[in-house]
């Protein structure tokens, strides 16, 4: 089995994994040994005890897997014949995806799935272990909607947070919060007593991208809807947007950015109410509808689009988990998105 150098994004990783095994083997039984790389104690290899043999994962390790990293761990799956992600906690849709593609995962609960030419474990009866409570106010839902301005413009960290609460709607108070957040999370440096610098802007994206579908998107979904007339989702492209006020994400604005993933299903945010938008797009709620509205949550106008930002239409497609949005996610981040975060 090719071994590959794993990096970790959690400094913890070998008391979880430990963690994981001890639970594993109270549930089952089985002993599970994990060697980390000699130079690299937050790298290696997990074994795992069957009748006296030993099958071995390369391993992979996360506080909380999430559906857009699923694309980096297929691909890592290609050079593994047998991988393992291990994580404090899974959500099922990830898991279920893990599961199509042959992916093994263990979870620190005890939980775990495996599937090899000679074993097939599938444990799931265990509850997660809770979340920690403490809460950094930078990746909560306001946190999350200063973080995407500031990832659209690092300037403004450049301001006073007064001007900066103006630009990013949200109230001076909570800027301080964030600001504070940002800094427990190695995300600023100091240029002065009231200004900073955004540091490891890649791996920041990549967090809200994480936190996005669960802690801003869930609570800005204004419902679910479908045409009154049919043939208006054919000629979504020709539908009357308000300049300044509604916008397309998702697979609409993949299509629009990259003419690739022709769209089955329409994305909108607005910042028109849902009486005006349904009245103007002729538009019935249906909650097996095709089409998703979302507040407009952002403050700067799009130039002469109707499209949302690049990095919000990303972020709705990774995390939908279909390898057909993912394909396209990955074209916006090579073309349009990659050289301000590297």
């Amino acid at each position: 089995m090719k071994h590959e150098h794993i990096i970790f994004v959690n400094m913890k990783t070998p008391d979880m994994i430990s963690a994981a095994l001890d639970n594993l083997k109270t549930h089952t039984g089985l002993t599970g040994v994990f060697r980390p790389y000699p130079d690299e104690p937050d790298q290696g290899v997990i074994g795992i005890y069957f009748d006296n043999r030993q099958v071995e994962f390369t391993v992979i390790a996360k506080d909380e897997f999430r559906q857009y990293q699923l694309d980096r761990i297929t691909e890592l799956k290609e050079n593994h014949e047998n991988l393992m992600v291990v994580a404090n906690r899974f959500y099922q849709n990830t898991k279920h995806m893990l599961r199509e593609q042959g992916i093994a995962y263990l979870e620190t609960c005890g939980n775990i799935y495996l599937k090899t030419p000679d074993q097939f474990l599938w444990i799931e009866t265990k509850k997660p272990l809770p979340k920690n409570n403490v809460t950094n106010k930078a990746f909560t839902k306001t946190g999350l909607q200063v973080v995407f301005e500031i990832l659209q413009d690092p300037g403004i960290l450049r301001l006073p947070q007064r001007e900066m609460a103006r630009i990013t709607g949200v109230a001076l108070g909570q800027i301080n919060n964030v600001i504070k957040g940002l800094k427990e999370a190695k995300f600023l440096i100091p240029k002065s007593d009231r200004q900073f610098i955004l540091a490891n802007a890649g791996d920041l994206f990549l967090k809200w991208v994480g936190y996005y579908p669960e802690k801003l998107k869930v609570k800005i979904h204004m419902g679910t809807f479908r045409f009154v007339n049919k043939d208006d989702f054919g000629n979504w492209m020709s539908l009357p947007f308000k300049p300044g006020l509604t916008y397309w994400g998702g697979e609409p604005a993949g299509y629009l950015l990259t003419k690739h993933l022709y769209p089955a299903r329409l994305t909108i945010y607005t910042a028109e109410t849902r009486q005006e938008l349904m009245k103007e797009l002729k538009l019935i709620p249906d909650p097996n509808g095709y089409l998703e509205v979302y507040e407009k949550f952002w403050q700067k106008e799009e130039d002469n689009t109707n499209i949302a930002p690049d990095i919000l239409v990303y972020a709705d497609l990774m995390n939908t988990g279909d390898q057909r949005c993912i394909k396209t996610a990955n074209k916006i981040f090579d073309e349009h998105i990659k050289n301000r975060f590297i």
